[in-house]
């Protein structure tokens, strides 16, 4: 995911973060993700000069069991170029700002991310994300929160906290017990996860995205995403913010209002 200042990051250990998460715990899909594909790219350094880069780029696999009708079961990514995909878990949350008195949250209100159009305009949206992660350490000690409480993961914020930076990472839960912020705007402006999928799977993001990348140079298997450095290899804020502004872009969202955790 990127950092406020546009720059990469992810939760490393002792790292925490408010969310809440806006698709129930029936809808989080279990889907078949490439992640963390190298392409090739231009982009612009410190002294504002267009030079070669990559970047890495998230697709739904078109092997995935809701895109083989329309695939055939082929997959480019797969077949042609050699990006092995892994079964990861998806859902959306929001990220919160929370107003503390110690450890006791006073309140919460919406994340947001100013920008600017290509007007010059300055808008300030959500900031919301898509949670890629595995089952066993994250998402069934997070719904077990729901089922012990009762309370649905749409209805209650939590403080995310990450244990450990290897492959025995874990992450703890801890229930906000303050109201949440009005929503409804939100809902209004985050794509349902059912979009984003779409999106990350349509046959014109693997045309348009896929058209220089070679096979064979994909050189390591699917990447969690977990590690400090997981997110790309440099730190212009111009090359790390494609892959996710184009997303938000295509599923009618805001530019540059959408992270990957």
């Amino acid at each position: 995911m990127e950092a406020p200042s546009g720059h990469p990051t992810s939760l490393k250990d002792k790292d925490v973060k408010d969310l809440v998460f806006l698709t129930p715990a029936e809808d989080i899909a279990k889907v078949r993700l490439h992640n963390f594909v190298v392409i090739p790219t231009k982009y612009r350094n410190d002294k504002g000069e267009e030079v070669d880069g990559t970047r890495f780029g998230t697709f739904l696999c078109r092997k995935d069991p809701a895109m083989r009708e329309e695939s055939g079961n082929t997959c480019p990514l797969c077949d042609d170029i050699g990006h092995e995909a892994a079964e990861k878990n998806v859902a959306v949350a929001v990220e919160l700002n929370a107003t503390r008195e110690g450890k006791r949250v006073l309140s919460l209100e919406i994340a947001t991310r100013d920008y600017k159009d290509k007007d010059e305009n300055e808008h300030s949206v959500p900031r919301w994300g898509l949670v890629i992660q595995g089952p066993k350490n994250f998402f069934r000690p997070l719904i077990a929160q729901e089922q012990m409480s009762g309370v649905p993961l749409p209805e209650t914020a939590f403080t995310v906290g990450r244990i450990g930076g290897d492959e025995k990472t874990t992450y703890a839960f801890v229930a906000i017990h303050a109201p949440l912020p009005d929503l409804s705007d939100v809902i209004e402006q985050v794509p349902t996860l059912e979009d984003v999928l779409e999106e990350m799977g349509s046959l014109e993001k693997y045309e348009r995205e896929l058209a220089e990348v070679k096979p064979g140079s994909q050189k390591s298997k699917y990447n969690s995403g977990t590690t400090s450095d997981a997110a790309s290899p440099s730190a212009s804020s111009e090359f790390n913010q494609t892959e996710f502004e184009a997303l938000a872009q295509e599923v009618g969202a805001h530019k540059g209002d959408v992270e990957q955790y």
